[in-house]
Protein backbone atom coordinates (compact mmCIF):
# COMPACT_ATOMS: atom_id res chain seq x y z
CA UNK A 1 0.00 0.00 0.00
CA UNK A 2 2.80 1.96 1.10
CA UNK A 3 4.96 1.13 -2.34
CA UNK A 4 7.59 -0.76 0.21
CA UNK A 5 10.18 -2.49 -2.04
CA UNK A 6 10.69 -5.78 -0.23
CA UNK A 7 14.93 -6.84 -0.93
CA UNK A 8 15.74 -9.52 -2.94
CA UNK A 9 17.65 -12.43 -1.67
CA UNK A 10 21.31 -11.24 -2.79
CA UNK A 11 20.89 -8.30 -4.38
CA UNK A 12 21.91 -4.87 -2.97
CA UNK A 13 19.27 -3.38 -0.65
CA UNK A 14 16.86 -1.17 -2.72
CA UNK A 15 16.23 2.75 -1.77
CA UNK A 16 12.53 3.20 -0.11
CA UNK A 17 10.24 5.49 -2.03
CA UNK A 18 9.27 8.26 0.86
CA UNK A 19 6.26 7.23 1.08
CA UNK A 20 7.79 3.79 2.39
CA UNK A 21 9.62 5.53 5.06
CA UNK A 22 7.06 7.74 5.98
CA UNK A 23 5.37 4.67 6.82
CA UNK A 24 7.90 3.24 8.54
CA UNK A 25 8.31 6.35 10.87
CA UNK A 26 4.37 6.26 11.44
CA UNK A 27 4.55 2.12 12.38
CA UNK A 28 7.11 2.69 14.62
CA UNK A 29 6.58 6.25 16.66
CA UNK A 30 3.01 7.46 16.10
CA UNK A 31 1.24 4.07 16.75
CA UNK A 32 3.06 3.48 19.42
CA UNK A 33 2.13 6.84 21.05
CA UNK A 34 -1.32 6.87 20.24
CA UNK A 35 -1.75 3.20 22.04
CA UNK A 36 0.71 4.19 25.01
CA UNK A 37 -1.60 7.43 25.29
CA UNK A 38 -5.60 4.97 25.30
CA UNK A 39 -3.34 2.80 27.64
CA UNK A 40 -2.92 5.82 30.00
CA UNK A 41 -6.39 7.09 29.20
CA UNK A 42 -7.91 3.23 30.72
CA UNK A 43 -5.18 3.25 33.71
CA UNK A 44 -6.22 6.79 34.86
CA UNK A 45 -10.13 5.71 34.88
CA UNK A 46 -9.30 2.87 37.04
CA UNK A 47 -7.42 3.99 39.78
CA UNK A 48 -6.40 1.87 42.83
CA UNK A 49 -6.22 2.29 46.45
CA UNK A 50 -4.80 0.25 49.04
CA UNK A 51 -8.10 -0.86 49.93
CA UNK A 52 -9.36 -1.69 46.59
CA UNK A 53 -5.83 -3.60 45.87
CA UNK A 54 -6.50 -5.56 49.71
CA UNK A 55 -10.39 -5.74 48.31
CA UNK A 56 -9.21 -7.82 45.35
CA UNK A 57 -6.20 -9.81 47.00
CA UNK A 58 -8.58 -11.02 49.16
CA UNK A 59 -11.25 -11.95 46.80
CA UNK A 60 -8.60 -13.61 44.57
CA UNK A 61 -7.22 -15.45 47.46
CA UNK A 62 -11.07 -17.17 48.42
CA UNK A 63 -11.08 -17.91 44.70
CA UNK A 64 -7.90 -19.97 45.29
CA UNK A 65 -9.38 -21.69 48.50
CA UNK A 66 -12.28 -22.92 46.20
CA UNK A 67 -10.51 -24.28 43.44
Amino acid sequence: MTGYINPGQGQPLPVQPPQAVQAIRWTMGGVPVVLLAIAILFAWGYPISRESHRLMRTELAERLKET
